[in-house]
């Protein structure tokens, strides 16, 4: 019985010392903080909770909790959007409104310094963190950043006004563009400045200055076509002037492109002092006689934003850009033919092989630019098992009819024709000289005269 007894006692102990260890783990749980499960609400207070795996980051744990806190502070600023603001101005065609929240929210993140840390918590695995700041406190500290920045932005706006009375307009559109990107964080309010007698919604007035600039842009061209021909080696260069009103505008960034070309990247050029860029163009083929030059303004680039891309499309997006184009052609040259057959098909087929590719035929030897030598002699060659063989040599020679300068000379020695009569193989051996003109001469033609 005394062993039973004893049995029963240490088992109750046992059980005892189970009960409690349960309880202490229970207790544990519950000595989380309230703010860990349930989110304060303080009016006054912009909230950030934050928590961090310290298994995970073994060394900064405590670092990003902190980082979380903040941006769950952030979280809590929403973006009001005045009636007045330049957002509201520039939403009516374009929707931003989710970048220009995120951005908000992203700027208060960086600058909030003066926050304070309420209470923290941690466990074996876990580490929380409460962090608030005084709502009146951030707008005091926001007003004091947003007076710098629009007393910056005048200043950008005042000084840009007289660069462009100046004719400075590369300079004024910088000023104009940086102190309007300047204010980015602040498009969606009431941006009224006070700058003594003069009263102005100042990012409105920067925007408005900008496309009013570029509305007036003109592109003029020196030639109204762009001709490339022989007589200019088929190349040429056109002068375009960027003009606003009676300023011709230098270092603007200038796109042109030779649609001959689709698949071409467009190309780069800045204007000199005199607002004017120089396009040259060359190495054109037969295959695009009429095509088109297109030049434009690169918006892009001036205003440019590496922080925040969406802002500078935005920008261009509302600024109608205007395009020159010009009108391109190549213009083959004139040629007087020279030959010992004038109506032979293989005269006649080498005449209508350049006329397809845009040669001009001319009747006079002092209208033409080229003088073209073809000549061909056919040769009896003898029978064989009952057919007749003729062979056929052909010779052309091209010059440049002022300088008599030799440009191009090829021959083809014993063209065959085969036939069961002498009349029927040189009709054979024509046709098969007809098959070397298209297939090999002209190709080689055009590619010494382009």
């Amino acid at each position: 019985m005394k062993i039973l007894r004893y049995i029963a006692i240490l088992s109750i102990l046992f059980s005892c010392g189970s009960r409690n260890t349960i309880t202490e783990t229970y207790i544990g749980q519950n000595s989380r903080p309230e703010w860990v499960f349930s989110r304060p609400i303080d009016g006054s207070y912009f909230i950030g909770i934050g928590s961090s795996n310290k298994k995970a980051h073994l060394t900064d744990y405590s670092l990003v909790a902190k980082k979380n806190a903040l941006t769950d502070m952030s979280s809590e600023i929403t973006v009001n959007v005045s009636g007045e603001s330049f957002y509201h101005t520039i939403d009516n065609n374009f929707d931003y409104s989710e970048e220009f929240q995120s951005m908000v929210r992203s700027t208060f993140k960086e600058e909030i310094t003066d926050y304070e840390i309420v209470d923290s918590w941690e466990n074996e695995n876990e580490f929380w963190i409460f962090t608030r700041i005084s709502k009146s406190e951030h707008v005091r500290l926001k007003n004091l950043k947003k007076t710098k920045v629009l007393d910056q932005s005048y200043a950008n706006y005042k000084t840009g006004l007289t660069y462009k009375t100046e004719g400075k307009l590369t300079d004024a559109l910088d000023l104009f563009s940086k102190g309007l990107l300047n204010m980015k964080e602040y498009w969606s309010e009431n941006n009224l400045y006070l700058a003594g007698n003069e009263n102005l919604f100042l990012d409105n007035a920067l925007y408005e200055q900008i496309r009013k600039i570029c509305s007036e842009l003109e592109l003029i061209s020196s030639e109204n076509t762009f001709n490339l021909s022989y007589k200019n080696g088929f190349s040429n260069s056109v002068s375009i002037a960027v003009k606003n009103q009676e300023y011709f505008i230098p270092n603007l960034p200038v796109f042109y492109k030779f649609t001959n070309r689709p698949y071409a990247r467009e190309k780069k050029l800045y204007t000199n002092p005199d607002g004017i860029i120089n396009i040259f163009g060359e190495n054109f083929t037969e295959d695009t006689r009429n095509f088109e030059l297109k030049i434009w303004v690169d918006y892009d680039e001036l205003f440019k934003n590496d922080s925040s891309p969406e802002i500078s499309e935005l920008l261009t997006a509302g600024i109608n850009n205007k395009m020159l184009n010009i009108p391109a052609r190549i213009i083959m040259p004139s040629i007087y033919l020279r030959t010992n057959s004038q109506t032979n098909p293989l005269t006649e087929s080498f005449k209508n092989e350049l006329l397809k590719k845009g040669f001009i035929i001319s009747t006079s030897e002092l209208n033409a630019d080229l003088d073209v030598i073809l000549n061909y002699q056919i040769n009896e060659g003898g029978t064989a098992q009952g057919f007749h063989v003729v062979l056929l040599d052909l010779t052309i020679t091209i010059e440049d009819h002022e300088s008599h300068r030799q440009l191009f000379s090829d021959s083809y020695t014993n063209i065959k024709g085969i036939h069961m009569n002498t009349n029927g193989a040189e009709g054979d051996a024509v046709k098969n000289a007809v098959k070397k003109i298209k297939k090999e001469l002209v190709p080689k033609l055009m590619d010494v005269l382009l």
